[in-house]
């Protein structure tokens, strides 16, 4: 990287260790260098800070060992970010020490007043010592659970919280799926139903998109249980998204996990549909998409930013019968007579605001807010919303709740707490689709309430990152 380059990229660096309750992105799109980078060097920026950002326990581990072996402690923050990305180059990058210590040679000598004279002899050092760090020793005597948490770059309280319900070996295949590994992740490529669920216009798009992917040389997998869905290697996204097939929007990105919260909302034509956190819209469209246009959808968003995001793609996008409205999910401002005898919404579909602990693959920074402060307060707010819902829910009204989390907290725990309210003794479980997998056995009384004669629970389900190959979900279903 050139010297300006990695000055700029050590400077958002130190500036996020310094203060990390601002979020990187933040940090990225506010920066006022950026024309005099190019835009290949800047794009190679943000791809380095990102992966710094989802390997960032790992590679703190690595630098206290080599500053301990150093007897190196008290180190600026500036000197910090400097070990953290020789650390991630070397390691990850696979840049050898000597080339990575002429990049910084060239550095100081650009920038001299940048760091102090004294460090870059013991920079050095460093660069020499990280090269001959070994796995094996550091991780020696060291329990599962830590090592699960170090060698796959998650926050230990993630795999803590995780062990009551999922055994040491899902939950680090779970991590580790969330995790870029080459030929190893894919991401989920959707056919626009322009057409609705037509089975034969679907085939022909279908058959169209796979010939434009195979001319490509473009690896494709059809997914099992969604017929316009496909799978293609997450390397390979650049060369879709230059696409002409992609400009025209005959296909699109999005997960497989948002992609069943549409399928299990059902959605049919002329039905009230209200999208209670519609952004960033994605879903928004493809209940539309099912239902060829003809459904009515009212979404809002908390946010001014995100629902204008939303309006932009829908707008995009050519959706119709979509209204949008800001408003906070805990007091919608949509008024009920009293006397009122049939449903206001025919489905309710609640993707709720959660900890995003299913999410670390697409969003890595995601993995270090992890913590019992920010899981208690999703689950306060999502509590408040779904005590909201209340007031919209008749006989007739199916209601579907989501969350992208792994936590029984924001999911099981959720649906465990309303069973035993009373506007919720008249909800009956519905069944969810194919593909997707059990729920945690939490107890014994909530698997007695939804169980079907089969002992298997009704109306709620997950998918997982190691098994689904798509974001962590919860999904819930219930009809009045």
């Amino acid at each position: 990287m050139k010297p300006l380059a990695l000055k700029k990229c050590l400077d958002i660096l130190q500036n996020y260790l310094e203060y990390p309750a601002y979020s990187l992105e933040s940090r990225l799109h506010h920066r006022d260098e950026k024309q005099f980078i190019d835009q290949n060097t800047y794009s190679e920026i943000l791809n380095d800070l990102r992966e710094i950002m989802r390997w960032l326990n790992k590679i703190h581990f690595i630098t206290q060992k080599t500053l301990r072996a150093l007897n190196l402690d008290a180190i600026t923050y500036l000197q910090r970010a400097e070990l953290y990305y020789s650390v991630y180059c070397v390691h990850w990058k696979q840049i050898k020490g000597f080339t990575l210590q002429k990049e910084f040679d060239e550095f100081h000598k650009t920038i001299p007043d940048y760091t102090h004279p004294k460090w870059i002899p013991l920079l050095t050092q460093f660069l020499e010592k990280i090269s001959h760090f070994s796995w094996e020793i550091a991780l020696k005597n060291k329990p599962l659970p830590e090592k699960i948490s170090i060698l796959q770059a998650v926050p230990s309280f993630f795999v803590e919280h995780l062990l009551p319900v999922m055994s040491e070996k899902k939950i680090q295949a779970n991590a580790k799926a969330m995790n870029p590994f080459k030929d190893q992740n894919y991401i989920a490529l959707r056919i626009v139903l322009d057409k609705g669920k037509d089975e034969t216009a679907l085939n022909v798009i279908r058959d169209e998109c796979l010939q434009f992917l195979h001319r490509s040389r473009i690896k494709t997998k059809l997914d099992p249980d969604i017929p316009f869905l496909i799978h293609i290697p997450l390397i390979q996204r650049k060369l879709v998204s230059k696409s002409k097939f992609y400009e025209s929007k005959k296909v699109i990105f999005q997960d497989k996990s948002a992609i069943i919260a549409c399928i299990l909302v059902d959605p049919q034509p002329l039905e009230l549909i209200l999208d209670v956190s519609a952004s960033p819209g994605m879903k928004t469209r493809l209940i539309q998409e099912l239902t060829q246009f003809q459904s009515v959808i009212i979404g809002g968003d908390i946010r001014r930013d995100r629902l204008k995001a939303t309006e932009k793609l829908l707008n995009q996008m050519e959706t119709p019968n979509t209204h949008l409205i800001q408003w906070d999910g805990a007091n919608l401002p949509l008024r009920i007579g009293d006397n009122f005898q049939q449903p206001i919404f025919d489905k309710i579909l609640f993707d709720a605001p959660c900890s995003g602990s299913g999410t670390f693959l697409n969003d890595p920074e995601m993995k270090w807010h992890q913590n019992k402060h920010i899981l208690l307060k999703n689950v306060i707010i999502q509590e408040k919303i779904l005590k909201q819902l209340k007031k919209y829910i008749q006989s007739g009204t199916t209601l579907i709740y989501t969350t992208c989390s792994l936590y029984p907290e924001e999911g099981e725990y959720q649906i465990n707490k309303l069973i035993n309210k009373p506007w919720f003794k008249e909800m009956k479980p519905q069944p969810l689709m194919k593909g997707i997998s059990p729920s945690y056995s939490i107890n014994d009384s909530l698997t007695a309430i939804l169980s079907s004669p089969e002992k298997q629970i009704i109306g709620l389900g997950r998918i997982f990152p190691a098994k689904q190959r798509s974001q962590g979900f919860f999904y819930a279903k219930f009809k009045k």
